[in-house]
């Protein structure tokens, strides 16, 4: 019998060949860390719902890329991850576990 192994799959959004929005790892934990490149953008806004209630969990305003998003306080479970621009020219979603 084989040692278990975990896979590491990360959600990326490619907008175009050198722009491009992720979130990393998936499943999660405790942290997420939260990676971007979208011209004209530095800062974009992140909110976290809860996939089974629909109820909104977490929301981090203005958020540069690189930031690590500890979300340790959520129950294990599946949450939608809506990153948007503060003008909404930008918004997508990414389902994203928790363990």
């Amino acid at each position: 019998m084989s040692a278990a192994y975990y896979y590491l799959v990360t959600d990326i959004i490619n907008l175009s060949a050198d722009e491009f929005i992720k979130l990393a790892p998936n499943p999660f934990i405790n942290q997420l860390n939260f990676d971007f490149e979208v011209k004209g953008y530095q800062r974009l806004n992140l909110e976290v719902f809860d996939i089974a209630s629909g109820t909104k969990v977490a929301s981090q305003p203005n958020l540069t890329a690189g930031t690590k998003i500890t979300l340790g306080q959520l129950s294990a479970g599946t949450y939608v991850i809506k990153v948007t621009s503060t003008d909404n020219k930008i918004s997508y979603q990414f389902k994203m576990v928790k363990l």
